[in-house]
């Protein structure tokens, strides 16, 4: 299989330690995926080049000396297919563009870049990709506790949502692929966020049977796991969807959060109102956000179901 016959794996790299150990995590998903990396810098009005910030286009010979030698130095020692792409426009405009170009099966952006304070986890490039990607997004913070890149232990987060019957896909081939197991995570709210069928929601204020009908539905939803012979369990909590979530993920020592795109919560924060950007903002390990069916999928890779409409069948 030549380069240009492979899916790739897209990562934005700016020279912080979460795009770093973002890197780190697309050349390991290439590896189990047979993917090509493309590593993306998006050029702004201004440069770090060393210790320096500089303006961009006078220096941007530099600039991509800098993006190919130091940053994505590990890249070209991996021995794996890539491109590395320098390209003066936004990183989130760069990073869609090159989705675009070609079929692509993840990107990986760090949490936050050089120039975002360490109390925001969350930067814009990551927030607009969480909003705007058509194809699944890997936010990845830095790794403080010197974590290993893998991803045996998945949590999985289930709602009833056409997005999460898309996540449960996702992992299921993942973890064919890597050899994990996954946690499938469904949590009863006190607020009715959990669709269970037409006109119906999963409240464990307003009914008592929410947590056992949405247990029968994450079991049924299991259908791919059980397909792929992934191993797994469905786990139903009450509770607040996010804060579970990242709760059972850490006390699992899951290497991976999957999450669909949709889900209500956070009603009052416009930036981190949905489950999904509220994991990704609260998690310490990395959360792949899988976008649900009612995305175009045209230019996606193999990793992104066709469509949920066959999930029965």
């Amino acid at each position: 299989m030549t380069t240009e016959d492979r899916h790739q794996i897209v990562v934005g790299v700016d020279g912080s330690h979460h795009a770093r150990n973002a890197l780190r995590w697309g050349v390991r998903l290439a590896r189990v995926l047979a993917d090509t990396v493309t590593a993306l810098h998006g050029v702004g009005l201004v440069e770090h080049i060393g210790d320096a910030l500089v303006p961009a286009h006078p220096h941007r010979a530099e600039v991509r000396e800098t993006v190919e030698r130091e940053w994505c130095g590990a890249l070209a020692r991996a021995g794996l297919p890539h491109r590395v792409e320098v390209i003066e426009r936004p990183a989130v405009d760069a990073l869609l563009a090159a989705v675009n170009q070609r079929p692509t099966d993840l990107v990986v952006v760090g949490t936050r870049g050089l120039r975002l304070a360490g109390a925001q986890a969350l930067g814009s490039t990551a927030l607009q990709l969480l909003r705007l990607a058509p194809v699944p997004v890997l936010v990845v913070p830095d790794p403080s506790d010197g974590r290993s890149v893998e991803a045996r232990r998945l949590v999985v987060g289930f709602d009833g949502s056409e997005a999460s019957f898309a996540a449960l896909h996702w992992s299921a081939q993942l973890a064919a692929r890597s050899g994990a197991s996954c946690e499938v995570v469904a949590v009863a709210e006190e607020t009715p966020v959990f669709p269970l069928g037409p006109g119906t929601t999963a409240s464990s204020a307003g009914e008592e049977q929410a947590p056992s009908r949405l247990r029968g539905l994450a079991e049924e939803a299991c259908a791919p796991l059980d397909a792929a012979n992934v191993p797994h369990r469905v786990t139903v909590r009450r509770g607040q969807a996010a804060a579970t979530l990242v709760a059972i993920a850490r006390a699992h020592h899951a290497d991976l959060i999957v999450v669909g795109s949709s889900g209500a919560g956070s009603r009052g924060d416009p930036l981190l109102g949905s489950v999904s950007r509220r994991v990704a903002h609260d998690a310490d390990r990395p959360v792949a956000v899988i976008p649900g069916p009612g995305t175009d999928r045209r230019r996606t890779g193999s990793l992104v179901p066709a469509g949920v409409a066959d999930r029965h069948s």
